[in-house]
């Protein structure tokens, strides 16, 4: 999951919103986002709403098996958690 120096998801909007101007999305040992806990992504997505973040998200991962099929699913994930 995500960590901001491992802190917690609610120091995003509560100390960090307007600061960031880009974020990353990654899994330990860059294993194909998603892959991880789901209670941290929500929580942190919700962090990331809260803040009023609007810029680019990237995602950070290291090739799958079936590489389009990652991709696509990374991204679902992060429209699902991050956005919206």
């Amino acid at each position: 999951g995500m960590q901001i120096a491992d802190e917690s998801p609610t120091l995003i909007s509560t100390h960090f919103a307007g600061r960031f101007r880009h974020l990353h999305v990654s899994e330990p040992q860059l294993a194909p986002v998603g892959s991880g806990d789901p209670q941290v992504a929500r929580a942190f997505g919700a962090a990331i709403k809260d803040s009023g973040y609007s810029g680019t998200i990237s995602i950070e991962m290291r090739a799958a098996t079936e590489p389009l099929e990652g991709v696509r699913t990374a991204v679902e994930f992060v429209q699902r958690h991050y956005l919206g």
